[in-house]
């Protein structure tokens, strides 16, 4: 581990709109050179055509890939799970595309819709033999079972670091009962490598919402620290914004740095999940987007 460029392995699916402020907030933030390589698995042409026209536009080095997954029902019924699908992208652009092009290098993988807002360095958090970096927690209703996994929202892997790296699977996975997401499938990669280091990402969630668990939520138990991680009027508008929609409106940060957009509060789903039309809060893009510019400015 350490050296070279990192390689950040981003996935473009529906918001073309957002690679451009992702790709400015880790120019801005990112302590290491890195390589940026936008998976384009945007499910219809016009998509596909509106991500390539983002990237293309970034004045970087930068890499376009398009991933074509199995067709919605295939081997799955006849609803294709989106976290299926997603794994099985994430799994193609790792071991069919990073790992030849830059074997043993340092990968960033992230969400279409995470941000770095602050500075951030890679071989900082995955240094004293640290081979990934992350964090998820789930738990059944009652939240008496609960497990954690690196998830795929910011995933940071060393690839010098890890055994038999051609296991890692970021497939979704039940791990004691309990349904996981995306890359829920390492905790077993992990029980068979226990010699791995992990890292667990601190994780909260704006309107400062209380964790199960582990504490899924554990930088926000104290509202102070809620309040440090956004401006007093960015959190006070963000609460504001509940009661107009009647809901929850998710914020997520990382580390406090990596910003999550937080798709699950910004949806409606449809019976075709994956490929449903979106129904987005345009109070939550402008609160974001405004935040996002203030920070790269």
């Amino acid at each position: 581990g350490g050296g070279g460029k990192v390689v950040v392995l981003a996935f473009a699916s529906n918001r073309a709109d957002f690679v451009r402020p992702q790709f400015e907030g880790l120019r801005a933030f990112l302590r290491e050179d890195f390589v940026y390589v936008v998976v384009n698995d945007a499910p219809n042409p016009e998509l596909r055509e509106g991500v390539h026209a983002v990237a293309a536009a970034l004045s970087r080095e930068h890499h376009v890939l398009e991933f074509v997954p199995p067709s919605p029902g295939a081997g799955w019924g006849k609803t294709y799970d989106a976290a299926v699908r997603c794994g099985e992208t994430i799994n193609w652009a790792l071991h069919k595309v990073v790992r030849r092009l830059w074997p043993g290098s340092r990968v960033a993988i992230v969400d279409n819709d995470m941000f770095l807002t602050d500075f951030f360095s890679v071989d900082a958090f995955l240094q004293g033999g640290v081979a990934i970096g992350g964090r998820r927690t789930e738990s059944d209703e009652a939240h008496s079972t609960w497990f954690r996994y690196p998830a795929n929202q910011v995933l940071l892997l060393d690839l010098a670091k890890l055994p038999d790296v051609h296991e890692v699977d970021m497939l979704p996975a039940k791990v004691r009962g309990v349904q996981g997401d995306v890359g829920a499938l390492l905790c077993e990669y992990l029980e068979r490598h226990p010699q791995v280091k992990v890292r667990w990402m601190r994780v909260a969630y704006l309107p400062c919402v209380s964790g199960a668990g582990d504490g899924g939520a554990d930088l926000a138990r104290d509202d102070k620290v809620a309040m440090s991680l956004l401006p007093a009027g960015v959190l006070r508008a963000c609460r504001g914004m509940e009661a107009s929609v009647g809901r929850p409106v998710a914020l997520q940060f990382n580390e406090r740095v990596w910003l999550h957009y937080g798709q699950a509060s910004n949806y409606a789903y449809g019976p075709a999940f994956y490929l449903s039309r979106l129904h987005m809060e345009p109070e939550k893009q402008r609160l974001v987007a405004e935040y996002l510019r203030r920070r790269v400015a």
